[in-house]
């Protein structure tokens, strides 16, 4: 195995142009170096991008855009992340152990394609984009959704490099929310995790709605059935029990070593109603902020 440490972007892309074929890029390595231990992973070139700093950048414009390489930690006690996309700093905290997080990047996590993977839900539920880029064909971008495509598929082409995220700017009135279930709260992989992002009216009804949902099936998904339901109403039991049942009815998870397919369908509605109900509490002060003015 050759391993290359590009000191530039453009040298990166240059090998992925030469050997992309053959070739896996590695940045923290928290995900690829234990599977090429459990030899999962067999590429004849490793392509080490961690020293990159052009893609370690966090910042906002007209959208909020995330360099691929930023870390966990970073997200986690960024000031950014933690006014406008709550719900990313909670992922990004909870994601593994502090050393884990100090090394593992946001491109990792979600390249890594894990059904269980705890930013993705985040990414899909604030519509996300990816940019990705060759040294042929210049850069393209996708929807988190069409990136994201099944347990350790992505739509990475072989000279490509994933550069940054970048999500829209909270709108007023919004609020979003993430949990997860695991065998403890953190330095666990998720048996369910969510994130929501509710967008309220002034007069507290539901204008929008996002619901993602990881470890309920062998990807990520939105839950727009449930989404659809809420939307134009007002919240309250009956109609979060009603959304709750459209979600367990698009869920299909499986049984493994973390958890039963009967335990997650047990907790899922108990921590949809959690994490719908804390992105409506957030979204609801800024409604009441506005009309104590």
């Amino acid at each position: 195995m050759d391993f290359v440490s590009a000191r530039t972007k453009h040298e990166a892309l240059d090998c992925l142009d030469k050997k992309g074929d053959e070739t896996c890029v590695i940045a923290g390595g928290t995900d690829v170096m234990v599977q090429i231990g459990l030899k999962q992973l067999s590429p004849a070139v490793l392509l080490h991008v961690e020293r990159l700093s052009e893609l370690t950048q966090l910042s906002e414009a007209e959208t909020i855009r995330i360099g691929s390489l930023v870390t966990q930690r970073s997200l986690a006690e960024s000031g950014l992340v933690s006014q406008k996309l709550p719900s990313l700093r909670s992922a990004a905290s909870l994601s593994g152990g502090w050393q884990t997080q100090s090394v593992g990047t946001i491109g990792g996590n979600v390249c890594n394609a894990s059904p269980a993977a705890d930013l993705i839900p985040v990414l899909l539920a604030h519509d996300a984009t990816v940019t990705l880029e060759s040294k042929a064909r210049g850069e393209r971008r996708l929807p988190i959704g069409q990136f994201v495509l099944g347990r350790r598929k992505i739509a990475r082409e072989k000279d490509e490099l994933l550069t940054s995220f970048e999500l829209p700017r909270p709108a007023p009135h919004s609020g979003c929310a993430f949990a997860k279930v695991g065998r403890r709260s953190a330095m666990e992989i998720s048996v369910i995790n969510m994130a929501v992002r509710m967008l309220l009216k002034s007069d507290g009804t539901v204008s929008d709605a996002a619901i993602a949902v990881g470890s309920a099936g062998p990807v990520a998904f939105r839950a727009v059935e449930a989404e659809n339901l809420i939307k134009g109403e007002h919240l309250d039991d009956d109609l979060i029990a009603e959304a709750a049942q459209r979600l367990l009815d698009r869920a299909t998870p499986i049984d493994d070593v973390r958890g039963s397919q009967t335990y997650r369908r047990n907790v899922l509605p108990r921590i949809f109603e959690r994490c719908l109900r804390q992105a409506a509490e957030l979204a609801s002060r800024t409604v009441g902020t506005e009309r104590a003015h």
